[in-house]
């Protein structure tokens, strides 16, 4: 086998983009977010007029874990529903385990075009309703091991849905 030797041509240079620092990125942000706001000069002042806006900025935030975060996450999720809390806040982030959550209740928010629809979906889950024993079977059944959205008063169900697989009707 003949080798090829050594090329003598130039080679192109990768073109990397210029790293940016965090307080230029962080006022691109603030002031894509908050028009006309003024964001200071410096890292300082940037954090003052941020914790200075009006209303206050909050943030939910569902941290890692697996499947065992996303289930947990998602009795937050129904519980700040529940106390009319879900939708007040301003930015969602995730990671994981909370991301399946997140971006299922993103989803979901999206393709029901009603957040009152969610809100209530999430409400009400997890309680029989009235006269109604407990019952095991597909998503929307009401159950203490599975923990989902149910269905709306068409029958129908919505885009995604989680549940704890592997526990039956006699779990405790």
């Amino acid at each position: 086998m003949q080798g090829r030797g050594a090329t003598t041509a130039p080679v192109a240079a990768e073109t990397r983009p210029i790293a940016r620092e965090f307080v230029d990125v962080l006022r691109e942000e603030f002031t894509a977010l908050h028009p006309g706001a003024d964001a200071g000069r410096t890292l300082a002042d940037l954090y003052a007029a941020i914790h200075h806006l009006e209303p206050p900025q909050s943030a939910l935030c569902l941290s890692g874990g697996g499947i065992r975060s996303a289930s947990f996450a998602l009795g937050v999720l129904q519980a700040l529903a529940r106390h009319g809390l879900l939708f007040r806040f301003d930015y969602l982030s995730t990671v994981s385990g909370g991301g399946y959550i997140g971006s299922w209740l993103s989803a979901w928010r999206r393709h029901a075009e009603d957040d009152s629809a969610v809100l209530q979906s999430l409400t009400i889950c997890g309680r029989p309703p009235p006269g109604k024993g407990k019952r095991w079977g597909r998503c929307g059944a009401w159950s203490d091991a599975v923990i989902c959205p149910a269905f709306d008063a068409a029958g129908t169900q919505p885009p995604a849905c989680m549940g704890v697989r592997g526990l039956g009707p006699d779990h405790p």
